[in-house]
């Protein structure tokens, strides 16, 4: 990914994740509860990200090995080839093309290496910068789910969008199981 390298996510990164996700410009766009603590993450990590087949978590790191974003593949369903993509960039960091390099690593990876049929995607009614960089990569919008989720003390709507291996397939930047998983 040029000056963008990934590796698993690991608890050393849990920290700064606890404060990208307490940050309003972040936590505004996720279907999560804050404040979020270290403890509910450390948690998290060990329940259900160490001991879960059906996720792969990973932390992307530019050249000086800072932090840039986190990402994954999540609910891998193997029999039925397909997963959700989730991407947190660092709040210092948008806007900057991070994500895109990252959503196109994420999918390499799991049309490419995992031969998945499917990625989906949830995003938040007003986040339509996410919405435009996923159109512009290829997802496609699959619809709306009404009120599907309470956040922050009301329900509100979820956008799904989602990507077939055949969409994937016609990307210039697609690139068939030839990822270097020696350093994840």
């Amino acid at each position: 990914m040029n000056d963008i390298s990934v590796r698993r996510l690991s608890e050393q990164d849990l920290t700064l994740r606890v404060e990208w996700f307490n940050t309003p410009s972040v936590y505004q766009h996720m279907a999560v509860d804050v404040p979020i603590s270290l403890a509910a993450t450390q948690l998290w990590f060990s329940r259900d990200v160490v001991l879960n087949p059906s996720r792969y978590d990973v932390t992307f790191v530019d050249e000086k090995q800072d932090v840039v974003a986190m990402g994954g593949l999540t609910d891998i369903d193997f029999k039925n080839a397909r997963a959700e993509l989730y991407i947190v960039t660092s709040p210092k960091q948008t806007g900057r093309g991070i994500g895109t390099k990252c959503v196109q690593w994420l999918c390499n990876f799991g049309f490419g290496f995992h031969r998945l049929n499917r990625i989906f995607l949830y995003t938040m009614p007003r986040n339509d910068g996410a919405r435009r960089l996923y159109e512009r990569l290829g997802f496609r919008a699959e619809g709306v789910l009404r009120s599907h989720i309470l956040h922050h003390g009301k329900f509100v709507d979820r956008h799904v969008y989602g990507m077939l291996r055949d969409d994937w397939s016609k990307q210039e930047w697609a690139k068939e199981g030839i990822l270097d998983l020696s350093q994840i």
